[in-house]
């Protein structure tokens, strides 16, 4: 796994201690420093990110048995089982 990189220039007088690393070298981009904190060494890094953010729109429905209403459906399935009994009664005829 190769890892970039971002910030290429000092962010003390000196030296690179501020780091923006990532997977993907295309990620970050626009690293600038805006200058140094109030009484210290390090600066203020800003950068830009490169995400993309196209959602595919889906809707899923999940049902909660736990809240049904089982003796209803008992009693539903019940007053419609004459419509299905020759489709069943046809079914397990040997």
């Amino acid at each position: 796994m190769f890892l970039t990189q971002h910030v290429k220039c000092h962010t003390t007088d000196k030296w690179v201690l501020d780091l923006i690393i990532s997977k993907d070298p295309d990620l970050v981009y626009n690293v600038q420093i805006l200058g140094n904190f109030e009484k210290s060494d390090p600066k203020l890094l800003c950068c830009n990110l490169s995400i993309n953010t196209d959602v595919e729109d889906s809707i899923e429905v999940k049902y909660d048995y736990n809240k049904m209403n089982v003796t209803g459906a008992r009693e539903e399935l019940s007053s419609t089982s004459h419509l299905f009994s020759h489709v069943f009664s046809q079914a397990y005829t040997l």
